[in-house]
């Protein structure tokens, strides 16, 4: 594994590195201005729990190892795969506790609920021309008409971009992707 360390005093931390025993042969690199890039192997012993969370459907942001436990923080695509990813500990007794839960910023902030082009912008066309208000004032065709697809794709889009929405926002992680 390859990582970077940075700060102005990494001595205890490579001190540190050469006294654990989650992973080996500890060796610099590279020097830059404000860090060290290390190469180590991991240890027998230790769980690496980067391509877990991938696999979740999340992204890495820092991992850190202090006083003998790791620290990770990631970005999640949904709640849902941040649930799976922590059944998934829980599965095989990886410790998971949840500190914080946040949107990194309001531009951030799920607009797209994991909707493709095609839905996201179905969906807000419906909205604006009032397919979704009691009575309808814009029909399906009329829809499907506006875009240059049948009203069958409308159909289609719509109900995918619904099931995917209620995924996203107001069912239970254990009901999210079920087709039931």
């Amino acid at each position: 594994m390859v990582f970077t360390a940075r700060g102005e005093r990494l001595e205890p931390f490579e001190t540190a590195l050469d006294d654990s025993t989650t992973v080996s042969d500890p060796l610099v690199i590279e020097r830059t201005t404000n860090g060290r890039v290390f190469r180590v192997e991991l240890t027998d012993d230790t769980r690496w729990i980067t391509p877990d969370l991938v696999q979740a459907g999340a992204r890495p942001l820092n991992v850190e190892s202090c006083h003998g436990k790791w620290e990770v923080r990631g970005q999640f695509r949904s709640r849902a795969a941040l649930g799976a990813f922590r059944e998934y500990c829980e599965n095989n007794d990886i410790s998971f506790t949840l500190k914080q839960l946040y949107w990194t910023s309001r531009a951030d902030h799920r607009t797209d609920f994991g909707l493709s082009p095609n839905q996201l912008e179905t969906v807000r066309e419906a909205h604006r021309s009032g397919y979704f208000d009691v009575p309808r004032q814009v029909s399906q065709q009329e829809l499907a008409d506006h875009f240059g697809i049948s009203s069958s794709a409308v159909s289609q889009r719509l109900r995918r971009a619904t099931a995917q929405i209620l995924e996203e926002t107001v069912l239970p992680d254990d009901t999210a992707g079920s087709n039931q």
